[in-house]
């Protein structure tokens, strides 16, 4: 976890389970680092550069370790399996949200002429993973709570948007932060095959609720996906506006193809062995006296 003093990460882990790292001493200063630190102070040093969040934070399970200057999160341990993608259904289940999400347990989505955004986006992600199914491909259906850690090739959060002047259309698609290098191109293919699919125009307008998603904060939330896992938010449409809502109810099988073939050609283009390749750096602050 991060203290929201210092900006320092600690351990979150309970005491029967057992977290991958590493740590080691460097400091030239007389300061202590890796074990001393450790031991002296109980936490490390870690802030992450650009994160203005004042909240706690969490090392992913899959193990970080601390160097100067930077963060190196371990590449995971990944298994020669068929390729795995979790398509996610927005405000599904919330209910069930751990104590760590206390508002999600009352956001229910939008909804707009008698129909809800969870009923819509639950449809499309049941026929994305028929597609994916029959090409080989293992689906996990996950509701709005994320498996700590949860190691993935890709995951999709599925989401609809709704106006109140019902007038706003169109669909948008966006990654988050310190997370897997190969999200860019995951959103790149997904808007590419969901544009020229479904006809809707892309609306630019991503706001911070897509790209600070709870689910792709690693480093705030035990409930995230973890760091190497592809990951995207997708808005399909407007369900406030007629056409966007026209299509997301009456085409499904449509809006669903297209989703899915962008998953595809992502892990078509992306391998394992690439994804899950090398360690991710991100840079570490100066921690706060």
């Amino acid at each position: 976890m991060r203290d929201p003093q210092t900006g320092s990460f600690m351990s979150s882990s309970r005491a029967s389970e057992k977290v991958r790292g590493a740590v080691h001493t460097i400091n030239g200063f007389g300061k202590a680092c890796g074990f001393e630190e450790v031991r002296e102070l109980g936490v490390i040093e870690a802030p992450i550069a650009g994160d203005p969040s004042p909240v706690w934070a969490q090392v992913p399970r899959t193990g970080v370790v601390v160097e100067d200057g930077r963060i190196r999160l371990l590449r995971p341990s990944v298994a020669e399996t068929p390729r795995r993608v979790a398509i996610q259904t927005g405000h599904w289940r919330t209910d069930e949200a751990p104590a760590e999400f206390p508002r999600l347990r009352f956001s229910s989505g939008g909804e707009a002429a008698g129909i809800r955004e969870v009923d819509v986006t639950r449809d499309v992600a049941e026929r994305v993973a028929a597609v994916l199914t029959e090409r080989g491909i293992v689906v996990d259906m996950l509701p709005a709570t994320v498996p700590p850690s949860y190691l993935a090739d890709v995951f999709v959060a599925l989401h609809a948007d709704a106006d109140a002047t019902g007038t706003a259309r169109g669909f948008k698609i966006a990654h988050g932060s310190y997370r897997s290098p190969e999200d860019e191109r995951l959103v790149g293919l997904l808007t590419e095959h969901y544009a020229a699919g479904t006809g809707l125009p892309r609306d630019r307008n991503v706001t911070t609720d897509m790209t600070d998603y709870y689910a792709f904060a690693w480093f705030r939330y035990e409930h995230a996906l973890a760091p190497h896992t592809a990951a995207a938010i997708m808005e399909l449409g407007f369900i406030s506006h007629p056409e966007d809502r026209s299509l997301l109810v009456d085409q499904p099988d449509l809006v669903a193809r297209s989703v899915a073939e962008g998953i595809i050609r992502f892990l078509d283009a992306v391998p394992r062995s690439e994804l899950f390749g090398e360690d991710i750096i991100i840079p570490q602050a100066s921690p706060r006296p």
